[in-house]
């Protein structure tokens, strides 16, 4: 990548993504920290209380100027400011290319949110960080991810495994890749 801006907001016709606060705990636990079915394919497991929340959103929140920067947002809807999910592009020690990753609160799933937050996302680190190739991954049975991924131009590469950060779950998985120069928005985004 070309830069490192770190995480700054991002609005899409219906979305800001901003950088958490711990202010936003609770309703990330309401939301979707603290829900099985949300969390499922996730590396981390369900939080059981905000405290859990709070001391997991911690270190995003350090994180955000320091060097390597965080690419973690919220996001929030538009018009209210509600916060509906997490987007994220991660870093591996193996390769430079970012990874994205995403959540949302179980109400907020089907109506596209995913879509547009990956898109501005995504907009945003070819843009201005100067990203060349993303690869990501969602478990085989999470199909719903990969309908997501394919709709703004990620490709299939192979499979793999991938497990909980506590080694007591584990998935198949599709990787995906796509390379910036494929990528076009589909809506508009600003930053």
């Amino acid at each position: 990548m070309r830069c490192q801006p770190g995480t700054q907001p991002i609005t899409t016709p219906r979305l800001l993504l901003r950088r958490f606060t711990l202010a936003d705990a609770k309703p990330m636990f309401d939301g979707w920290a603290s829900d099985a079915k949300q969390t499922r394919y996730l590396t981390w497991n369900p939080h059981e209380t905000v405290q859990d929340t709070i001391d997991f959103l911690r270190p995003w929140v350090a994180k955000y100027d320091e060097m390597p920067p965080a690419y973690r947002w919220a996001v929030c809807l538009k018009d209210s400011g509600k916060l509906i999910g997490s987007i994220s592009c991660n870093f591996y020690e193996e390769d430079e290319d970012p990874h994205p990753g995403y959540v949302l609160a179980h109400g907020a799933t089907g109506q596209g949110y995913a879509h547009e937050a990956l898109v501005g996302m995504l907009a945003y680190m070819v843009q201005m960080a100067g990203a060349e190739v993303f690869w990501a991954e969602h478990a085989k049975e999470n199909t719903a991810s990969g309908k997501v991924l394919r709709r703004v131009g990620f490709v299939y590469d192979h499979e793999a495994v991938y497990e909980s950060r506590d080694h007591t779950r584990r998935w198949p998985s599709r990787i995906y890749r796509l390379d910036a120069a494929q990528f076009e928005a589909d809506i508009p985004v600003t930053f």
